[in-house]
Formats: structure tokens, C-alpha cells, sequence
């Protein structure tokens, strides 16, 4: 069930719990199967488990500054330099589109059958 390891990318292997816990943890219906509900409810297991994994590996000064510039060149739509408060919403809204983008992409991939629903065998591809 190495499928976890994709869907949270900033968790170390070794934080991750069994992954048959973790699916049971999702399937809180015990169907024995992951629909887009639990789906996406998983969500915020897996955003308050990123959170753990930054408190728990911070990161530097050097490393914020680099992710701020980057930021700052993408979505810097007049390039002046500066996120005003129109670019900052289209960024957050941006990125919040491209997660959910990864998020849907890879409950389709799993989900061979296209039955909308996560099976056992489905998650061990």
C-alpha cells in the first residue's frame, strides 16, 4: 500500500503508521472501500498530519526566502515585486485549485474500476 507514500509527500516513510491503519482510519463507514466522502474528509488527516511534519522538521531562513521568491515570481502578475492583495487571492486560489487537481487525479488513478470508491485491491497498485 505504498499509494500513501504519494498522497503525502512531505511525510518521511517513518512517519507514516501501518497503512492498512491509516485505510481503516478513511473507510469510516467499514465498507471496505474509500468513497469521495471519506476521500475527501481524509483530507484533513492528511493537512493536520503535514502540519505535524513541519513543526516536527522545521525549515531554515535560507529555505523560506527561496520559497517566498519563487512565489514571488510566479504569481507577481505586474512584476513589480511585490503580492498585492488581487494576486495574492489568485495565487491562493491557484494553488488551492492545483491541490485539489492532485488530489482528484490520484483518487482516479487508484480507482481502476471508475466506480467512484477505493477498494483494497485498488490501493495495492
Amino acid at each position: 500500500m505504498r499509494f500513501l507514500f504519494l498522497l503525502i509527500p512531505l511525510l518521511t516513510l517513518s512517519s507514516v503508521e501501518n497503512p492498512q491503519s491509516l485505510f481503516n482510519k478513511i473507510d469510516t463507514n467499514n465498507d471496505k472501500s474509500i468513497d469521495k466522502d471519506e476521500w475527501s474528509s481524509a483530507r484533513q488527516l492528511f493537512r493536520e498530519r503535514i502540519q505535524t511534519h513541519k513543526q516536527n522538521n522545521p525549515i531554515s531562513q535560507e529555505q523560506i526566502r527561496e520559497r517566498r521568491q519563487r512565489i514571488i515570481e510566479e504569481f507577481d502578475l505586474d512584476k513589480n515585486g511585490i503580492l498585492d492583495a488581487k494576486e495574492k487571492e489568485e495565487a491562493k486560489k491557484i494553488i488551492r485549485q492545483r491541490l485539489e487537481q492532485r488530489f482528484q487525479e490520484k483518487f482516479e488513478k487508484m480507482d481502476q474500476n471508475k466506480d467512484g470508491k477505493l477498494i483494497r485491491p485498488e490501493m495495492k497498485r
